[in-house]
């Protein structure tokens, strides 16, 4: 793989506009037909939905505030809510969480 002199950023991966990469065709992304979380994401939105701090929730499962906050965003994007409150209500329609 060649990397391009702009900071050793595979050539690639490099961005070729506002929230693109290359090789993505207009913005679309794949979508499993039935996506089904994991234990350790619902466990997540279960705290969340008990009313856990995100900064709590990071430090039970061992990890940065940040990648806790993106992790729920994934979910998010994944379940395509738009807010941590509906992703629960989601949980809870579907019986993830009770």
């Amino acid at each position: 793989m060649s990397t391009s002199p702009a900071f050793g950023v595979p050539a690639q991966s490099r961005r070729v506009g506002p929230r693109r990469w290359r090789g993505q065709v207009g913005g679309s992304r794949i979508r499993l037909p039935n996506p089904e979380p994991t234990e350790e994401e619902i466990e997540a939105v279960y705290l969340l939905s008990q009313g856990e701090a995100i900064v709590d929730i990071a430090a039970k499962f061992g990890c940065p505030r940040h990648a806790m906050v993106m992790r729920i965003s994934r979910l998010r994007d994944l379940f395509e809510v738009s807010s941590t409150a509906e992703l629960v209500a989601l949980a809870l329609r579907r019986h993830w969480i009770e």
